[in-house]
């Protein structure tokens, strides 16, 4: 019996390493999709939102205290080094060798993923906003109602407006409730409870699709050097399993990373807020 039991126990192992996939595999991937250079980004989205509580805030201090603590767990190289773990640990790596093929030997997609980082640049926002001031100088209408098509297909494929509308959710719920617990200096069960419902009611239908609109104008712009019919066969690729799976794996991954680290600094302002109470009684 307990041979049996040493067997069964090294095939669970054995099955689990398996499983998993190689962290050097998970990088690749990572690095040829430009997954990593969003999440280095991120913090480019947080820093207004952060800042839109500094009147909050009595004094200075506190406020550069809180934004010290938020930024010691919600983080780029946090985030990143979450979903490389997560990626690892659950990803399927002949799913993922065959999504970093279609990135090695499609010259498509290498295009475009120069296109994209190109398009990311910050010497590229000053070009966006001329851009979307002259679009219908920039593109003929029956051009522009093409491109379009091919643009919200691409949105259903990837689930770019939902991702999104997902991170800013969690951007602005860890922002206001780390705010709260910090400002307040005691862990407010009614008034974080309130944040949720209020969360809830900003991000609406309504909402979801002035995000999609964004999105829209800004792929107007950045693949606007690539010709329609090159679009739309970018487009098409993004059907195929592989790619959906990497799609599906890149949603998750950033969302377990965000709730594992907002989870740390919530726990965190609440010792603090605990031995505040504590040293005021």
């Amino acid at each position: 019996m307990k041979k049996q039991l040493l067997l069964f126990t090294l095939t669970i192992i054995n099955l689990t390493n398996y499983a998993q996939a190689p962290r050097s595999l998970v990088i690749e991937l990572l690095e040829k999709s430009g997954s990593k250079d969003n999440i280095s980004n991120i913090e480019i989205n947080i820093a207004p939102v952060i800042e839109q509580y500094r009147s909050k805030f009595t004094n200075e201090k506190d406020f550069e205290n809180f934004k010290n603590i938020y930024h010691k767990y919600i983080n780029s190289e946090a985030l990143l080094e979450n979903v490389i773990q997560y990626q690892t640990k659950h990803a399927d790596e002949k799913q993922l060798e065959k999504v970093l093929k279609q990135y090695n030997k499609n010259k498509l997609l290498q295009k475009v993923s120069k296109i994209e980082a190109k398009a990311s640049s910050k010497k590229s926002i000053k070009e966006l906003e001329l851009f979307s001031q002259n679009l219908e100088k920039n593109l003929e209408l029956e051009e522009m109602l093409r491109r379009l098509v091919a643009l919200k297909l691409l949105d259903e494929e990837i689930s770019a407006s939902k991702n999104i509308v997902s991170l800013q959710k969690n951007i602005l719920t860890s922002v206001m409730k780390s705010a709260v617990l910090s400002e307040d200096h005691r862990d407010n069960h009614t008034e974080l409870s309130k944040i949720d419902e209020l969360i809830e009611q900003q991000f609406t239908q309504e909402a979801e699709n002035k995000v999609r609109m964004s999105i829209l104008n800004l792929w107007l712009f950045t693949y606007k050097d690539l010709k329609t019919s090159k679009l739309e066969k970018y487009v098409k690729l993004w059907s195929k399993p592989e790619l959906q799976y990497q799609c599906k794996l890149s949603l998750e991954s950033i969302e377990n990373a965000f709730i594992k680290q907002y989870t740390k600094l919530i726990d965190e302002l609440k010792v603090t807020t605990k031995s505040d109470e504590t040293i005021s009684i």
